[in-house]
């Protein structure tokens, strides 16, 4: 599992990077969120996204990764991020591969595993509605995960 302060070091090492990013960059996303190593973000072309992540790498001993949005869609934490007509919405994630079937309520698995994964869903639904913008030109949207 790793020691419960793992979230706040890696806080605050992401924060401390991306401060630097964002200040040497030449130019600012158009709209840049970050849970602990999951960043969502909203730039011109993939050109930009690659400068963005090449200067996250310069600066870090990190690896990044990105993935582009897929007909409007794109995944972030436990929720599917869509653009339409300006504005995100956003629904539950459920991977392809998801057959449906759910853990039993009676099953052998921690308390704190259910309480994480509920509370991270509702983080990130408050944090994407607080994103809801209007009037975006169109950009791409991009997901970077943080490759561990």
């Amino acid at each position: 599992m790793g020691s419960p302060l793992r979230v706040l070091f890696a806080n605050i090492y992401m924060g401390t990077i991306e401060q630097r990013v964002l200040v040497d960059m030449g130019w600012k996303p158009a709209m840049y969120c970050r849970y602990v190593d999951d960043i969502f973000t909203q730039v011109p072309d993939v050109r930009d996204m690659q400068q963005l992540k090449e200067a996250f790498e310069q600066i870090s001993v990190l690896s990044f990764t990105y993935e582009r949005e897929n007909n409007g869609k794109l995944p972030f934490l436990d929720v599917t991020v869509m653009e339409r007509s300006g504005s995100f919405h956003i629904a539950v994630y459920t991977k392809e591969r998801n057959i449906g079937m759910c853990l039993n309520v009676n099953s052998d698995c921690p308390d704190r595993s259910i309480e994480v994964t509920r509370c991270r869903k509702e983080q990130a639904k408050s944090l994407l509605k607080e994103i809801t913008v209007t009037a975006l030109p169109r950009s791409l949207l991009l997901w970077v995960k943080l490759l561990h």
